[in-house]
């Protein structure tokens, strides 16, 4: 029987492959030596970066990032399929949020605190255990909630799905990832 790790660290990228990630659209993601970054078309999320292994309903994911002025970072939590997913979006002036997407469009499950540039500086992360789902804020090695939500009547509760980055902002929003970190639950 085959077993995965219950935590994937990914960076810093000192390759051109940033193994453990997955870009489902190259042509918005630069990687080079020690570099991979990720580059919005849309505000949709589909310029984005997923962390490879097994699908899972319950994890943590963490990520250490720099975003261009106007830009900023979402998180995806339990991708099902290109446009279902539970998304916590980080955008310097706009509430954080986390947001439901469903046939490609968002519906805002709960929105939290105001974001600012700085912020975004630290780690971001989303996590999602049993009914709660939480976004999360902090300085290099801890975070704390700036949003949190009820998800006891999410259609797709307990669903496994793929976990991942993407800018967020709008066309042109650029995101330069330093690490990523997922960690499964149990």
């Amino acid at each position: 029987m085959r077993r995965w790790r219950r935590q994937i660290d990914i960076g810093p990228f000192p390759d051109t492959l940033a193994g453990g990630l997955t870009p489902p659209q190259a042509g918005a993601t630069t990687r080079t030596a020690g570099h991979f970054a990720l580059t919005a078309i849309d505000d949709a999320y589909t310029a984005r970066a997923l962390v490879g292994g097994p699908r899972v309903a319950t994890a943590q994911l963490s990520v250490v990032a720099s975003a261009n002025i106007g830009s900023g970072i979402a998180l995806i939590g339990r991708q099902l399929g290109p446009g279902r997913a539970l998304v916590g979006r980080l955008v310097p002036g706009e509430m954080a949020r986390i947001e439901r997407l469903a046939g490609g469009s968002a519906t805002t499950v709960c929105t939290g605190q105001l974001v600012t540039a700085d912020q975004l500086a630290g780690t971001v992360g989303l996590t999602i255990t049993g009914t709660t789902a939480s976004l999360e804020l902090g300085p290099a090695g801890g975070t704390a909630p700036i949003a949190i939500c009820d998800l006891s009547s999410d259609p797709d509760l307990g669903a496994r799905g793929q976990w991942g980055v993407a800018p967020a902002g709008g066309a042109g929003a650029h995101i330069e990832l330093t690490t990523v970190k997922l960690v499964r639950a149990p």
